[in-house]
Order: structure tokens, then C-alpha cells, then sequence
């Protein structure tokens, strides 16, 4: 039997927010519309998102996304700023900036690692 966590999101706010984030991963969402959509304020919400998920909400958007762009490294030939931006970056050089942070590579070498059989 798991321990109940004291705080933290319900499951039920933390699906509507995990799917509001998905659905609008690109456009990018405020921390307002997110505490918005369960009806807290924004920094209960800070406290409880990172509470349930292990990090701050902003930290797993971008993780989200960088999840995204590796799918469209890993299948398309679309270039690395299309990547970016379909992928909710602002441009091309914040995008690589993060990508290195979190995959410890640059999207180009991420890309050179994954054999070309998927490319559409």
C-alpha cells in the first residue's frame, strides 16, 4: 500500500494539467492558465507540481519538449530550427542551449546517432 503524500497535485489535476501542457506544448502556457485550470494560486501550484512531479512545472515543459524534438530528430529531416520552433522554442540557439543541457549533445549529434531508416 503506498504512503499517502501530504500536498502535492491530485492525480486527477495532475493528468488536466499534464494533458493542457501536451495539447499546448508549442505555444507555451503560464503558470497562471496551469494554477488556473485547478483552481490554485500560481505559487501553491509551483509547490505542488513540483511536490508530485520532482520539478519545478517550468523545467518539465522544456523536458517535454526536448522529448518531442528527439522524436523529430530521430524520424524526420526537418531542419534544426524548424525542429525548434515546432517544438515550442523561440529559436534556434535556445533550443540547442537546452538540448545540450539536457541530453548532454547537441541536437545535430543527437541526430548522427540514430541510423536514418526512419527519415520520412
Amino acid at each position: 500500500i503506498p504512503c499517502a503524500r501530504k500536498g502535492g497535485l491530485t492525480p486527477a489535476s495532475l493528468t488536466r494539467v499534464i494533458e493542457k501542457i501536451e495539447e499546448d506544448l508549442v505555444v507555451g502556457l503560464s503558470l497562471s492558465q496551469l494554477a488556473e485550470l485547478v483552481g490554485v494560486s500560481i505559487p501553491h501550484f509551483c509547490r505542488a507540481f513540483k511536490q508530485t512531479m520532482g520539478c519545478p512545472p517550468y523545467a518539465f515543459i522544456v523536458r517535454r519538449r526536448i522529448e518531442r524534438a528527439k522524436e523529430y530528430l530521430r524520424h524526420s529531416s526537418m531542419p534544426v530550427t524548424d525542429i525548434a520552433l515546432a517544438c515550442g522554442f523561440s529559436n534556434s540557439s535556445h533550443f540547442s542551449n537546452a538540448f545540450r543541457r539536457e541530453v548532454g549533445m547537441s541536437p545535430v549529434a543527437y541526430r548522427g546517432t540514430w541510423p536514418n531508416e526512419g527519415i520520412k
